[in-house]
């Protein structure tokens, strides 16, 4: 408490576990925190609520997995609808998905589905929507996309297949992405945030030499691992 002084010290992890915690965020109106804390072995991760004027903390999730924790976007989260729910990504049901909670622990909703992962969070201005980074079209692309608060039909936004991360510009309007193809590396290109709009390149990296040459593009092929699940090479 800075007009106190008062130091309150809070135990975030259980007895006898190492662990990195991290603030990821505050609300808007600066009482209440989300937290990460990770086991130093990344088998646990547990997100927490904390009150900035009690101390209180309130566990949101514990993730626990014997092989590894700590997936894409272990660090999304944020506040919206008035600092009373949260979001984070998860690997609960094995894929990085989106979910929702209240702060205070209740309505736990998943929000995204499916044999693949959210990458990338962030929410819209007027806390209608979230933008998402999927993998959705393919393991071997990344596409951006606009998704209802509530979840629900995902709305597509580039277009070019390849890997795409894209960037919204303040008003929302216009996308700063950085787009590469298996034949091409990452350049930057601007685009209206319109679904399928054109893309205007900004940067080019590599030599002539190298632009001119005729590169094969490479097929990707599953092999079966030890445990019979497919694996690209």
């Amino acid at each position: 408490s800075l007009p106190s002084g008062t130091v309150k010290w809070i135990a975030l992890t259980p007895p006898g576990r190492a662990a990195n915690t991290n603030v990821v965020g505050w609300n808007a109106q600066g009482t209440e925190a989300l937290v990460f804390s990770n086991s130093l072995d990344f088998k646990d991760r547990w997100l927490y609520s904390v009150s900035a004027d009690s101390g209180k903390v309130t566990l949101l999730e514990a993730l626990h997995d014997s092989a590894w924790v700590g997936g894409p976007c272990n660090r999304c989260a944020g506040f919206f609808d008035g600092g009373r729910r949260a979001y984070y990504v998860s690997e609960a049901d094995g894929y990085a998905h989106l979910y929702s909670i209240g702060v205070d622990g209740s309505d736990r909703r998943q929000l995204t589905q499916g044999k693949w992962e959210v990458t990338g969070v962030s929410l819209s201005r007027d806390e209608r929507s979230f933008y998402l980074t999927t993998s959705e079209q393919s393991p071997f692309e990344s596409h951006f996309y606009r998704m209802p608060i509530d979840g629900g039909a995902r709305v597509k936004i580039t277009g070019p297949v390849g890997g795409h991360a894209a960037v919204l510009s303040p008003d929302e309007s216009m996308i700063a992405d950085v787009y590469s193809t298996p034949t091409h590396p990452p350049e930057l290109y601007v685009a209206s945030s319109a679904p399928g709009a054109e893309m205007h390149q900004v940067t080019t990296s590599p030599t002539a030499a190298f632009l001119a040459f005729p590169w094969m593009k490479p097929e990707i092929v599953m092999v079966p691992a030890s445990d019979g699940a497919p694996a690209p090479a």
